[in-house]
């Protein structure tokens, strides 16, 4: 059998009772015990800097930042009108929870504003795909975005595609303003 390494010793040694430092060594490993947190202790206080009296206050916490373009792509009436959308016509089969969240956001990671809107209009509702209007489309996206922690801006959703294939799917960064 070729030699083996001493990592490969240690791995298959550990099934086995560990040999205990004689007595005669015991005062060594206290002392290291008790000694090691006191350097800890003295390397932290000493790394502090200047010894000019006590810390100040931290700075305040930087504002909300103000929705950017890139996120605030629907407005609120747009999104409040999704959500009537949603409650008359998806409730009969959805829950709102199976539109936001770590689980969807992660579904959709990759995918865009538009990949979402062509999804829902080819195949919803169930009993009728394509039966909305696309407008009522856009405002259930709208919607969807809003449950997601995505800013209501000015705007409405656009109805081009090539428009909305430039906004990501993906939850908005965590600088962003969440609407409501």
């Amino acid at each position: 059998m070729a030699r083996s390494l001493p990592l490969q010793r240690a791995a298959c040694n550990l099934g086995r009772p560990i040999k205990l430092l004689p007595a005669k060594n015991m005062r060594t490993v206290g002392t290291l015990v008790i000694s090691l947190p006191l350097v800890v202790v003295a390397a932290s206080c000493a790394s502090t800097g200047s010894a000019e009296g006590p810390p100040t206050d931290p700075p305040a916490a930087a504002p909300v930042a103000a929705p950017s373009d890139e996120t605030a792509i629907f407005s609120q009436a747009q999104a409040e009108r999704g959500r009537a959308t949603f409650r008359a016509i998806c409730a009969e089969c959805h829950y709102s929870s199976e539109f936001r969240g770590t689980q969807f956001q992660f579904s959709w990671r990759r995918r865009s504003v538009a990949d979402f809107f062509e999804e829902i209009s080819s195949t919803m509702p169930e009993d009728a795909p394509g039966g909305l209007e696309p407008a009522q489309y856009l405002d259930v996206v709208a919607y969807v975005l809003e449950l997601n922690g995505f800013p209501a801006g000015e705007g409405d959703l656009p109805l081009d595609l090539e428009a909305l294939e430039t906004h990501s799917m993906a939850a908005p960064p965590a600088g962003a303003a969440r609407a409501r």
